[in-house]
C-alpha cells in the first residue's frame, strides 16, 4: 500500500480524530480511505449526469459568506429551480437547492461550490 502525506490544520484533526474513535475506525488511514472512496463514488454518480437532469445540491456555510456563496448560485439560476435557504446553530446557513437543467451544468455549480473556500459542507442527490 502507498503511504501519502496529507497537511490539515490543527481543528480539522482534532475533528477527523473523535468521528475516528466515535465510528470505531481502526485508525486515520481507514477513516481517509472510506471518505475518499465515498466521494470518488459521489463524483462518479454526478459525471454520469447527461443531458436534462435533475438533482439536489446541499449547501451549508457561515452567515459571514453568504455573499460569496450567493454569488457562485446567481451564476445558476436558470437551472436552479428551487431553494430553500434556513439558519443553524453556531451562525450558520444552509441551502437545499433543486436544480433541473443541463447535467453539464449541474456538475460545473457543484465542483464550484465544492472547492469554494466559502462553502463548510456541499453535497449531491442525483436520481
Amino acid at each position: 500500500m502507498t503511504v501519502i502525506s496529507v497537511s490539515i490544520d490543527d481543528r480539522l484533526l482534532e475533528e477527523v480524530d473523535k468521528l475516528e474513535k466515535r465510528q470505531g475506525f481502526t485508525g486515520r488511514s481507514e477513516l481517509f480511505r472510506t471518505a475518499l472512496r465515498s466521494l470518488l463514488e459521489r463524483t462518479k454518480d454526478t459525471e454520469q449526469l447527461d443531458g436534462v437532469s435533475d438533482a439536489i445540491i446541499l449547501v451549508k456555510y457561515t452567515d459571514g459568506d453568504a455573499e460569496a456563496v450567493s454569488d457562485i448560485l446567481h451564476d445558476y439560476r436558470s437551472i436552479i429551480q428551487s431553494q430553500l435557504h434556513n439558519h443553524l446553530e453556531n451562525h450558520a446557513c444552509i441551502e437545499i437547492l433543486v436544480v433541473n437543467g443541463d447535467g453539464n451544468s449541474i456538475k460545473e455549480l457543484w465542483k464550484n461550490l465544492q472547492t469554494s473556500k466559502n462553502v463548510l459542507f456541499t453535497d449531491i442527490l442525483t436520481p
